[in-house]
């Protein structure tokens, strides 16, 4: 990233460039957290319309279900 972005922009973004990952990159405009995902920067979950710096380490993490 060559500049800041919400959370929200950086998911619309990735689900651009790889359209696989549709399914799993759901959230409606006025949601706070996507469905499904976890995104992490340090211990702290960033919710949608936290700002990403360029530099920033995040991690996505997808939630599964099962016993």
């Amino acid at each position: 990233m060559d500049r800041a972005v919400t959370v929200a922009e950086f998911l619309s973004d990735l689900r651009r460039r790889e359209p696989r990952l549709d399914p799993y990159i759901r959230f409606k405009p006025e949601d706070t957290l996507p469905s499904g995902l976890m995104i992490l920067r340090g211990d702290k979950t960033l919710k949608l319309a936290d700002r990403i710096e360029p530099g920033d380490k995040v991690d996505i993490l997808v939630g599964i279900q099962g016993g």
